[in-house]
């Protein structure tokens, strides 16, 4: 019996556990990470790290083109730079309001389930057959990861260059 070809690279065969029935499986895997892992709990850290870095590419751009808190520490334009100008107190409280959005969305991360579904947004859903349904959480998981790449470009070009994306200086 021949294995199933993986959509993504069509000469290599698709690893077993990406069959298709995850939204946006294309049963791309070359370093095989899905064979050693649980897939709903890699599906699940896919998606968090994703939601996160659509927020962190947003951020990105806010920090360089919208008005600052006036104060010392506050204006500070290099998103690379921003949370040491601050201080200690702020970053702690990023650190504390994160665990505590871990701490509250740890059954559905770790347990048995939908991976990623947190029980947030779900009446968006509503109404919807299961062919928009899935249509939707394709397009997320392809923001998702298109927000990843995102940001380390992001990162990348303002290291390289010392200067904001959209031009100017810091």
């Amino acid at each position: 019996m021949l294995a199933a070809k993986s959509k993504a690279i069509p000469f290599l065969d698709a690893p077993a556990k990406l069959d298709g029935t995850l939204a946006g499986d294309y049963g791309f895997d070359p370093m095989g990470i899905s064979e050693m892992q649980d897939i709903n709990m890699l599906r699940t850290f896919e998606l968090k790290q994703g939601r996160v870095a659509q927020l962190a590419a947003a951020g990105f751009l806010f920090q360089e083109i919208l008005p600052h808190i006036p104060g010392p520490g506050y204006d500070e334009r290099n998103p690379l730079l921003a949370s040491a100008s601050v201080g200690l107190a702020p970053n702690i409280q990023i650190l504390l309001a994160a665990g505590c959005v871990e701490l509250a969305t740890a059954a559905s991360t770790y347990g048995d389930g939908e991976p990623g579904n947190l029980g947030w947004g779900t009446k968006m859903l509503e109404g919807k057959t299961e062919a928009q349904i899935k249509e939707m959480k394709v397009k997320e998981i392809k923001h998702c990861r298109l927000a990843m790449v995102a940001v380390m470009g992001m990162i990348a070009q303002t290291l390289k260059t010392g200067a904001p994306l959209l031009g100017g200086e810091f």
